[in-house]
């Protein structure tokens, strides 16, 4: 088997399974979001327990077949999920690229020789570099999943589909291999954390409130030097596995508990360490173990999911707060993998320019996206026009993570402020885009993001054509899930106005807490206000069909201090023609924009465009005022 085209083939299918998995884990939990439960829905991710086929004596035996089949299966299930995005086909599918790819690392690990472990380390290595280095081009946004994006999977695709072809007519020899239990369970380890931390630049940076570039340059430059070791360096001291190693928990003790400013240069070293760890790895791993993989990453992917979705999950009191634990435990695990012994061979000279020149294509595209200039902020209106907007974690109503709806809708309102709620912090649930960055950065606006994600609670944000000029984030009282509001002062045409922009609570009695912390907030400050958002609450204090028979007097408490915009602009308090949720059939006035008395309301509407129909179940308030 040649080792170049071995590299080539790990690192074409797994450019392609990272994408393929990103939609699949967000579709899975989009399924599940809709009923705030954990449901049967949830049983597609099993998808990624494919390799138990391995139990199978005839499929174990066939690693010509299988390694051909899933690379197939992977290519063709990648060029058909864009077509499938919002049907009941595109988790099937997205599931399936996923499954394929640890089949075809099944079918190929009982192939490897000493000489191919270092190619296919570098291999894995680089197309989760090109993948990185794809979605910072993209502001977060994985280019590949669009209809556009068959621009870069189709050829790709077709590829590996020939690259596969050409190794299983060559020579393959099966080696037995024993256990691999133990190195199958690090191996689901390792996805996880490559998957949600690593390889996840905006999470990173929305987590420990750090520039997304310099962790996006800090994943591509780690994976990038980590393939370059593994294939040059033909020896690995013991002390010098220890010392990486101790160096990638710092990293992620750091990411989970310190937050320091060095933290982009260890998350360059966990990456090189986790590049070892894969060379380490595929000796150790059989078809069977990878089945176990699969599990174990699976599992994390879940808890560390329950741990910012406790108040909708079992035994939610036992999962709140524990993502820092999960990534340190995850750390000490990885870490004990240097205890063992190296057994790659580092590459000939003479066959070493295949993969720099490899290693190359990432680089090259990651130096265009970090010379990539940044939107211009217009400059706002002498009227000020301000947009409330649930972004509902992402998903466009067609159950896809998507920013080009929610895009259209700020194009087309051209607010001069826009307060979001639930724009998500680039987790995996919602596809690891940082919806919040993305519209600032495509739309030209000033951010002020909400808190990091390290607070577990859906985010935030202010966006602004305003110069800011101070900002801050507090947390409420809540009897569920955490909430957070942020404030923003900013520069309305020489004025400081400040900008609270809030998301409370579903629960009737965080609701009331969160609106009396709201209250002192407004109360303490001097000067023009107005406080923007998703209160969960109506007008009359009673939602239809949303606890029927409690009341509350959230309204009567906001309205006490500050003027209702809509009300204002002359429409009745409980005028349909300002329900806001759900979308398709309003019964709810639950998104609000209140303003001080400095202000004359000159007009509010709820947006009702095609664009709005088709981005959130919220749809957006839009209101115009003049400072008096």
């Amino acid at each position: 088997m040649r080792a170049d085209r071995l590299a080539l083939l790990l690192a074409l299918s797994t450019f392609l399974f990272v994408g393929g998995l990103r939609a699949f884990l967000s579709g899975v939990y989009y399924d599940n979001l809709v009923a705030l439960e954990l449901g049967p829905s949830a049983l597609w991710s099993l998808a990624l327990l494919a390799p138990v086929l391995f139990l199978l004596p005839p499929l174990a035996r066939a690693h010509r077949a299988v390694l051909l089949a899933s690379a197939l299966a992977l290519a063709l299930a990648r060029v058909a999920l864009p077509f499938a995005r919002g049907t009941p086909f595109g988790v099937p599918l997205a599931g399936a690229a996923a499954a394929s790819w640890l089949l075809l690392l099944g079918a190929l690990v009982p192939l490897l020789r000493p000489t191919h472990l270092a190619p296919a380390a570098a291999g894995i290595a680089v197309g989760w570099a090109l993948d990185v280095a794809l979605v910072w081009w993209g502001d977060s946004a994985d280019p590949t999943q669009p209809l556009r994006g068959l621009l870069l999977v189709l050829p790709t695709a077709l590829l590996l589909a020939w690259t596969a072809w050409t190794l299983a007519r060559g020579e393959m020899r099966a080696e037995p291999r024993a256990g691999g239990w133990a190195a199958g369970a690090a191996l689901g380890v390792w996805l996880f954390v490559q998957h949600t931390l690593a390889a996840n630049p905006y999470g990173a940076a929305r987590w420990n409130e750090l520039a997304p570039r310099a962790t996006a340059l800090a994943s591509v430059a780690g994976l990038l030097i980590g393939a370059l070791l593994v294939v040059r360096v033909p020896r690995w001291p013991r002390a010098a596995l220890v010392a990486l190693h101790a160096l990638a928990l710092l990293a992620l003790v750091d990411h989970s508990l310190l937050h320091s400013p060095a933290l982009p240069l260890l998350l360059a070293l966990l990456q090189v360490a986790l590049v070892v760890d894969l060379a380490l790895l595929l000796p150790r791993l059989t078809p069977r173990a990878l089945a176990l993989a699969g599990l174990v990453a699976l599992l994390l992917h879940f808890v560390y999911a329950f741990t910012f979705l406790f108040a909708f999950v079992p035994l939610g009191a036992l999962w709140e707060g524990q993502a820092p634990t999960l990534y340190v435990l995850a750390g000490l695990a990885l870490a004990a993998l240097a205890l063992l012994p190296p057994t790659w061979r580092a590459i000939d000279a003479r066959a070493r320019r295949p993969y720099t020149s490899l290693l190359l294509v990432p680089a090259l595209i990651a130096a265009v996206a970090a010379a990539s200039p940044a939107a211009r902020v217009p400059e706002p209106d002498a009227e000020l026009r301000v947009l409330s907007f649930n972004v509902h974690q992402g998903f466009s109503n067609a159950g896809v993570v998507d920013p080009e709806p929610f895009l259209r809708v700020l194009r087309e309102a051209d607010a001069d402020i826009v307060a979001l709620q639930e724009a998500d912090s680039a987790r995996f649930t919602s596809a690891n885009i940082d919806m919040a960055g993305l519209l600032a950065e495509r739309a030209g606006y000033h951010l002020v993001y909400g808190q990091p994600t390290r607070a577990q609670a859906f985010g935030g944000a202010i966006l602004t054509r305003y110069p800011v000029l101070e900002a801050d984030v507090a947390q409420l009282p809540s009897t569920s899930d955490d909430r957070w509001y942020t404030s923003a002062r900013l520069d309305v045409g020489g004025a400081s106005v400040w900008v609270h922009a809030v998301h409370f609570a579903l629960p009737h009695e965080g609701r009331t807490a969160q609106a009396a912390v709201l209250a002192a907030r407004v109360d303490g400050t001097q000067g023009p206000q107005l406080l923007i958002g998703d209160l969960n609450s109506c007008p009359s204090g009673l939602c239809p069909g949303y606890e029927e028979g409690v009341p509350d007097d959230v309204y009567a408490t906001m309205t006490a201090r500050l003027q209702d915009a809509w009300v204002a602009a002359g429409h009745a308090r409980d005028d349909p023609a300002g329900f806001t949720y759900n979308a398709f059939a309003p019964t709810e006035r639950i998104d609000h924009v209140y303003a001080s008395a400095h202000f004359r309301v000159v007009s509010a509407q709820v947006v009702r465009s095609d664009a709005a129909l088709a981005a959130s179940d919220h749809l957006p308030v839009l209101t115009v005022l003049e400072l008096r």
